[in-house]
């Protein structure tokens, strides 16, 4: 495959495509929590991937009744991990989606234990 016919596949893969939207929702929701509010950088940060992972769930759900271009679950586990892990837990009830895939809860049981832990070692250690 030549270098070009790279590119072109890399930039319509889903998982620059929606990792680049979600990476750029995710750090302007952040931004605009850390300066607009009172909040400290853990919970800016946490409700703002939260609020992102949230959407896309909804999207992914969305896309799946209708069957358009799916969210990557790889995207949907990363924003878990980073931060999204309570839009995550929302996304499965509110929109029943993804509440059959055990490595859904796996990776959503793991990113609570992890930020658990971040918050325990911020405002307790």
């Amino acid at each position: 495959m030549s270098p070009a016919r790279r590119r072109i596949n890399a930039y319509h893969s889903p998982y620059t495509y929606y990792g680049g939207i979600a990476a750029a929702l995710g750090l302007v929701a952040f931004l605009a929590l850390y300066y607009g509010t009172t909040w400290n950088p853990y919970g800016a940060w946490v409700a703002a991937w939260s609020g992102v992972t949230l959407l896309f769930y909804g999207y992914d759900k969305w896309q799946a009744v209708s069957n358009g271009r799916r969210v990557p679950k790889l995207v949907l586990h990363a924003l878990a991990l980073a931060g999204g892990f309570l839009g995550g837990w929302a996304g499965m009830v509110v929109f029943r989606h993804k509440v059959r895939q055990g490595e859904f809860w796996l990776v959503l049981i793991l990113a609570t234990l992890v930020h658990a832990g971040l918050v325990y070692v911020w405002f307790v250690g």
